[in-house]
């Protein structure tokens, strides 16, 4: 049984469709207090920020956001629904770093998808795979956690993956 299918405990029947939504795990400690997102560059906590409010990094409405106003310009996106970071505040370059670890390791996971097995499963396998490669506990394993060295790590790890193997 999947946190999909999960029961309602005292009404003893399916939890509405609108509450069934994937668990979130917040960030560790030292970029999350449980109230606000901690900026990695000065320590300060960020701010939660919305589309034309000062400091919203985009040109358009691409939901909130929290937002440092230190000199690194670091942001990190929310996870639907909640204020929680999809990972660590970043600046530009662990940003670019971000966009090229999940550009080589995705398609690891999503080939696997394709030919049939589950998305969830392919992703959560190979995460597996990368955490013990990086040797770091799977929970742990979160490209948003990354900073730029681990991501060049997962970017290495993924050229040296096999594709054939992925079968």
């Amino acid at each position: 049984m999947t946190h999909f299918d999960e029961y309602d405990q005292d009404l003893g029947r399916r939890r509405p469709k609108r509450d069934r939504q994937p668990l979130v795990t917040p960030p560790p400690r030292q970029f999350w207090d449980g109230a606000h997102a901690i900026c990695p560059y000065c320590q300060g906590k960020a701010l939660l920020v919305q589309f034309k409010d000062p400091g919203y990094p985009y040109a358009r409405d691409w939901g909130q956001v929290w937002a440092c106003p230190c000199p690194a310009k670091a942001y990190v996106g929310v996870h639907r629904g909640t204020n929680i970071p999809l990972g660590r505040l970043a600046d530009a370059d662990l940003r670019n770093a971000r966009r090229a670890a999940h550009a080589a390791f995705d398609p690891l996971w999503q080939r696997r998808a394709d030919r049939g097995q589950q998305q969830i499963l392919a992703r959560t396998d190979e995460y597996r795979k990368l955490a013990r490669a990086l040797g770091i506990p799977a929970r742990e394993c979160h490209i948003g956690w990354f900073d730029v060295e681990q991501c060049e790590r997962v970017t290495h790890y993924a050229a040296s993956t096999d594709f054939e193997a992925l079968a």
